[in-house]
């Protein structure tokens, strides 16, 4: 019932997010979604974090490929999520993640003029809780648009409570080059797309 309730919470969010108009902005452009209090408020009631990317891209791009990659100390374990979808000029995507009982109920959702996709699927996060476990997550702030892998966002997991250090730009530029800053993490989760013409 809360994973139904969760998803209906999310396409309303959909729904009011692209039909508000952007005219006057640049295109091939993506970034986090500005969201008032009620879109807010529908996103957190079904989930524990989210994240939710707005973009403006010109006719070139045709397919996205939207996916989640679970590293656990620096190593890709794999991708456990993820779609691809035929791509309209103007919309949004969310990522949704509901814990529950050591459980990650992962929603991706994309909108656009066209429709809407969506895809889900759980990951068991291992959480020892007596040591004092800690979640970060960060967000690519300065996505280029390109036809190579784009990082947009990040959470990182520890479980001995220790001081957590948020990437660098460089990081979500280009995460395999740069995974030692994932090393001291027991699980990080990369959220990434790519664009094809």
């Amino acid at each position: 019932m809360r994973k139904i309730f969760t998803v209906l919470l999310v396409t309303i969010l959909m729904l009011s997010l692209v039909g508000c108009s952007r005219k006057g902005k640049t295109t091939n452009v993506i970034s986090q979604a500005e969201l008032n209090a009620k879109e807010e408020l529908f996103l957190s009631v079904g989930t524990t974090s989210y994240f939710v990317f707005d973009f403006k891209l010109d006719d070139e791009f045709k397919w996205i490929d939207i996916w989640v990659e679970r590293y656990e100390f620096g190593e890709k374990i794999d991708t456990f999520i993820g779609m691809g979808s035929t791509l309209g000029n103007e919309g949004v995507f969310i990522f949704a993640i509901d814990e529950s009982e050591g459980i990650n109920n992962w929603t991706i959702v994309l909108q656009d003029e066209g429709g809407k996709s969506t895809t889900k699927a759980s990951d068991k996060l291992v959480i020892d809780e007596t040591k004092g476990f800690s979640k970060m997550w960060g967000v690519n702030n300065n996505i280029k648009i390109a036809d190579n892998d784009i990082t947009l966002a990040s959470i990182s997991y520890k479980n001995d409570g220790r001081e957590m250090f948020s990437f660098t730009g460089d990081f979500y530029e280009n995460p395999e080059a740069n995974k030692q800053q994932m090393v001291n993490y027991d699980i990080v989760y990369l959220l990434r797309i790519k664009l094809s013409k």
